[in-house]
């Protein structure tokens, strides 16, 4: 099947929240809507390179889509995974690629139940902290942590349970730590017993060589610095993937959690359906944008 562009819209968006991202403070996304014909079909998809992660221009993003539209006839009759190996067999950007993985969703027509997929709950540290929500044992428990210090951290996790809260905390630390810190974090969890209660820890040291000097218990998940994760596969339980960000892993990792970066319906569909390939883990699909 070959598609033709036959519209296409450039939209801008403010974020519901800024987020930091390298040291930056990103309050809005860009993006391009695009309309495409094949025999029989239409679809729309958008293409969202999100600034702060892959630095590449919406001009560019819709450039390379358009020459890739060009050279691949999509084949008919593949399950969803085949499609991904299909794809990722002509190394197209991110972008590119889940461009073509929304046609994808299109084409398949089968919707994705969004009952059927575990998902985390994302909080700051500071509604973590105030624990203004109810903290289900059922799911897990995001939340992002900056230049909060040790004890503000230990302090938060202490009235949680390690039995009914196992493995229930992911803190993401945006790259914003180093290995002291974290090792000093580790320890204090395991003086007070509360090493139990963290799932993993996100990204939280900016450099390869950091991650050589940190405790080999700390629980350690790689996101969108991929070549980190890539150097020392081994030294990681797994990547949480930007499918629009950063490139398909190969081969895929032992724990594969999707998320969101701030992708609007179309996008959003084609991570449900992804999600429902790695049905054991609790994804982070809760971010996402209204198009105007």
């Amino acid at each position: 099947m070959k598609c033709e562009i036959i519209n296409h819209e450039y939209y801008n968006v403010e974020l519901p929240f800024a987020q930091r991202v390298k040291g930056h403070i990103i309050d809005k996304t860009y993006g391009v809507l695009v309309d495409l014909s094949a025999p029989g079909f239409t679809f729309q998809i958008e293409i969202s390179p999100f600034q702060g992660f892959l630095d590449t221009s919406m001009e560019q993003a819709f450039g390379q889509f358009q020459l890739d539209l060009q050279k691949i006839d999509i084949p008919h009759g593949l399950s969803f995974m085949e499609y991904i190996e299909f794809f990722n067999q002509y190394k197209l950007t991110p972008s590119s690629f889940f461009a073509f993985l929304q046609i994808i969703d299109q084409w398949l027509n089968i919707e994705c139940k969004e009952d059927v997929i575990k998902m985390n709950q994302l909080f700051s540290f500071d509604q973590f902290a105030e624990k203004k929500y109810n903290f289900d044992p059922k799911t897990k428990v995001k939340f992002k942590v900056f230049r909060q210090s040790v004890d503000e951290i230990v302090e938060a996790l202490a009235p949680f349970d390690t039995v009914i809260y196992k493995n229930y905390f992911r803190i993401d630390m945006n790259a914003s730590w180093d290995s002291e810190k974290l090792n000093q974090l580790w320890e204090a969890l395991e003086t007070c017993e509360k090493t139990e209660l963290i799932d993993y820890f996100e990204e939280p040291l900016e450099d390869y060589e950091s991650y050589q000097k940190i405790n080999q218990n700390i629980p350690i998940m790689h996101e969108e610095c991929f070549h980190q994760y890539l150097k020392a596969p081994d030294q990681a339980l797994g990547l949480v993937y930007k499918p629009s960000q950063v490139n398909w892993p190969n081969p895929i990792p032992k724990r594969l959690i999707i998320s969101s970066c701030w992708e609007g319906p179309r996008g959003l569909s084609v991570l449900k359906r992804m999600a429902t390939l790695f049905a054991d883990e609790f994804h982070g699909l809760g971010a996402h944008i209204q198009y105007p």
